[in-house]
């Protein structure tokens, strides 16, 4: 009885292959093989998409054969589903088909041997009951004719890298390839965020790679472009088959629609700051400088060492053991959403004394939203964890307060902090602060960026080395930096100015391995240094002096007041404190009669006349040798 309902569901099937307009169904008597020259082919009712073995991107190399689906008539093939990906067929002697049991299976001579890949579905009746079926969606089913078609497994429950109009994503995920020219499972994946509702995120082996939505309502309400919500939506009824969302074997996802089938229109990670949390804590990151990631003032690495090396992961910690009652104003600023609470609030000095009255609050940030019927609603949003996913100079970035203690943001006589620059002195800004022999910065207010004036140009400063007396200018990807003087040429330096350079740096913080050429930026920057002021500073009272210990606010015999160590000590100006000196080297009031630079260590004086006075007592040695002897 069996066999008989077999026959005749096996008949019916026949006579279904008749009607239809083109070949978008596999049978137990009709096969997909791949031979040489033209292989067999499923196509979709609507000629959308297309089953059949391919080799990845159109190579020639035979040795890796898989079924796939692709876009029609694109070339070189679109792929967005492979069934075989880590296991491929050798050469041209692949068959895709029915096995005994009724599951679909790809093998490499056929029915009889090993599968490569199979459905792993259930069936009563055999393969006579069963029929594939590619759906102008992208999708093949595997339908029991015997129940009324019932679908029995898909290929949209199982995608591999690209997500198509119809998938559900929920607890499925999307992997990468291995490479651009390889299938297999690769090392990322783009799956639901199973922490926070509507969001994403990307993962590489295992650990979180990036995230959408990080800095939530408080900047904006997801990174994900409207359009892409709804495409992951349980309740998707998008019909253009063109749009679809991909992972790549390098980490980004892309998203394509119809106006723009096979050039993303949208992609994440942008840079290296989209990551998920690159600098960790209380770090500062901006991927249009080299060194990526810097502390907020007030904020030292975690981990000198690491930081060294470039690891930034493990971030910043508060230079004061105590919470500070003062705020850093930091502009065009993002901060992710960990710890985030926001209420209504009047004005920014409001914003403030919320925060204050806490001890747990880190930051906050007052931001005015225009509603068209309640008109300009004013929102404060306060941290009260550490900051994390810091971004700087973002253009829909907002006026970040930072909690900090300002004893330890710099000295009385710097000139503070430009965004997340502290500005060290001798270096100026102004009159009031700093050496005015180094008056050659400004600060705008407006994005928090430093900048060097030379004689006609400004170049933006990226990172400032105290220790080394050094600071880092970003200058275009022309810029000649062969030789010193090509480089001072550049800057336009003047020989009487107290800067020098030292080096020149290039680099990427933009992907320079990406889907496109578009997503590759190379950086460019020359470290200049500074020499240390040749005079103590000027002051007016002993209050001027407070950032170098031992030191008083007195006339020198010239009448200026400058700020002088006690009797046998001498200023250092490079590290700016009171160093003993030799009484001979004192002027008869006490104080060093040269400055540090006037004066050379006498081991230096030693290294030098010791090698002469031996090349001349040889030479005249020689001399004296080669004078006639007299008889």
């Amino acid at each position: 009885m069996l066999n008989l309902k077999v026959f005749l569901l096996s008949c019916s099937l026949l006579l279904f292959l008749p009607l239809c307009s083109c070949r978008d169904t596999i049978t137990n008597v009709t096969s997909i093989f791949d031979h040489s020259g033209e292989s067999d082919t499923l196509v979709s009712k609507g000629g959308r998409f297309t089953l059949g073995f391919f080799t990845p991107n159109g190579s020639f190399d035979l040795r890796r054969r898989y079924i796939g689906i692709w876009y029609s008539g694109s070339d070189p093939k679109t792929v967005v589903w492979v069934a075989n990906r880590d296991a491929p067929l050798l050469y041209r002697t692949g068959f895709f088909g029915f096995a005994g049991d009724g599951n679909l299976v790809v093998s490499a001579k056929g029915k009889g041997f090993n599968h490569s890949w199979r459905t792993n579905v259930k069936s009563s009746l055999g393969p006579g009951t069963m029929i594939a079926q590619l759906l102008d969606s992208g999708n093949l089913v595997l339908r029991d004719v015997s129940r009324e078609g019932q679908i029995k497994w898909q290929s949209f429950t199982q995608p591999t890298d690209t997500f198509l109009p119809g998938m559900l994503l929920g607890s499925l995920n999307l992997t990468s390839w291995k490479t651009s020219n390889d299938p297999g499972v690769g090392k990322y994946m783009f799956q639901q965020d199973q922490e926070s509702e509507g969001q994403y995120v990307i993962n590489h082996q295992q650990s979180q790679y990036w995230k959408s939505g990080i800095y939530g309502k408080y900047i904006s309400s997801s990174d994900l472009p409207q359009e892409i919500t709804p495409l992951l939506s349980p309740t998707n009824q998008t019909q253009d088959y063109n749009t679809r969302l991909r992972i790549t074997f390098d980490g980004f996802i892309q998203y394509f629609n119809e106006t723009s089938p096979w050039i993303p229109i949208w992609l994440e990670p942008k840079d290296q700051c989209g990551l998920s949390n690159p600098c960790g804590e209380f770090g500062s990151c901006n991927s249009d400088n080299i060194v990526l990631c810097k502390c907020l003032p007030g904020f030292e690495p975690r981990y000198q060492s690491s930081w060294e090396t470039g690891d930034y992961s493990r971030g910043c910690i508060n230079k004061s053991p105590h919470i500070g009652k003062d705020f850093l104003n930091l502009t065009m600023m993002k901060a992710g959403k960990r710890g985030i609470n926001g209420v209504d609030a009047n004005n920014n000095d409001e914003c403030m004394a919320r925060c204050i009255q806490s001890d747990q609050c880190q930051a906050f940030s007052y931001i005015e939203y225009k509603f068209a019927q309640r008109g300009n609603v004013g929102r404060c949003w306060t941290w009260l964890e550490e900051l994390e996913d810091i971004q700087e100079s973002t253009e829909d970035g907002a006026n970040l307060f930072v909690r900090v203690s300002l004893p330890y943001i710099g000295t009385n006589r710097s000139c503070g902090t430009c965004g997340t620059n502290i500005i060290p002195y001798p270096l100026s800004v102004g009159a009031n602060c700093g050496d005015y022999n180094y008056f050659f910065f400004h600060c705008n207010a407006s994005t928090g960026q430093l900048f060097f004036d030379s004689r006609n140009s400004s170049f933006r400063v990226t990172n400032i080395k105290r220790e080394m007396l050094s600071f880092s200018v970003h200058v275009e990807r022309s810029t000649d930096c062969t030789t010193i003087h090509s480089m001072r040429t550049a800057l336009q330096l003047n020989d009487s100015w107290p800067f020098f350079v030292i080096r020149c740096n290039t680099g990427s913080n933009i992907f320079s391995v990406g889907p496109s050429l578009e997503n590759y930026k190379q950086l460019k920057e020359i470290e200049i240094g500074w020499n240390p002021p040749m005079v103590e500073p000027t002051c007016s009272s002993s209050k001027d002096c407070r950032d170098w210990p031992k030191t008083t606010c007195n006339a020198t015999n010239g009448g200026t007041k400058r700020c002088l160590c006690p009797l046998n000590f001498r200023l250092n100006t490079t590290f700016y404190n009171c160093t003993q000196v030799l009484a001979d080297n004192l002027g008869p009031d006490g104080n060093s009669e040269v400055s540090q630079h006037e004066k050379k260590p006498l081991y230096l004086i030693s290294l030098v006349a010791i090698p002469i006075m031996i090349l001349a007592a040889g030479f005249l040695y020689n001399r004296w040798r080669k004078q006639p002897r007299t008889q």
